[in-house]
C-alpha cells in the first residue's frame, strides 16, 4: 500500500491556455490552473526510486502537455547549484476542477513508485504579461 497525501488548497476562478495558440484566453468554458508541490519521501532509498522512474514520469509528463494538461514541470532542489539534492516536483496544471488534477496525480509513476509523499493541489491564476493581452 502506498503511502502519500494529497491535500487541495481552496478553489479560484482561473484563466486557460489556448489548446491550438499555446497563449491564455478568458473565456468562461476556460480551465483553471493548479499548482502542484510534491515533496519525495525522505528515506535512504528515495533518490534511487526517483531516478529509475525518471524517464516514465517525463514521458507520461509530455504526453499531458500535448493534451494541454500540464503547462511546466521541474525538480525542487535543496539549492541553485548544479549539485543540488532534488527534493520534490513543482508542476503547473490545467484541468476543469482539483478533481481531475487529483486524479491525473494518483496515475503518476512517482505515486507507484513511492517517491512523492505529500502532495499539495493550490489553485492558481496566470497573468499573460505578452504585449499581445494588453
Amino acid at each position: 500500500m502506498n503511502c502519500f497525501r494529497i491535500r487541495a488548497i481552496s478553489s479560484v476562478k482561473s484563466i486557460s491556455r489556448s489548446a491550438t495558440t499555446k497563449g491564455f484566453s478568458s473565456s468562461s468554458a476556460a480551465h483553471k490552473q493548479y499548482l502542484v508541490i510534491a515533496k519525495d519521501f525522505i528515506d535512504a532509498e528515495a533518490i534511487s526510486r526517483r531516478l529509475a522512474t525518471r524517464e516514465v514520469h517525463l514521458d507520461r509528463c509530455r504526453e499531458l502537455y500535448k493534451q494541454n494538461k500540464i503547462l511546466v514541470v521541474g525538480a525542487l532542489r535543496s539549492d541553485d547549484s548544479d549539485y543540488g539534492k532534488m527534493l520534490g516536483s513543482c508542476h503547473i496544471y490545467e484541468a476543469k476542477n482539483v478533481e481531475e488534477v487529483k486524479k491525473i496525480i494518483s496515475q503518476d509513476p512517482y505515486i507507484d513508485a513511492r517517491v512523492w509523499e505529500d502532495v499539495k493541489i493550490i489553485p492558481l491564476k496566470l497573468v499573460d504579461l505578452s504585449e499581445d493581452a494588453q
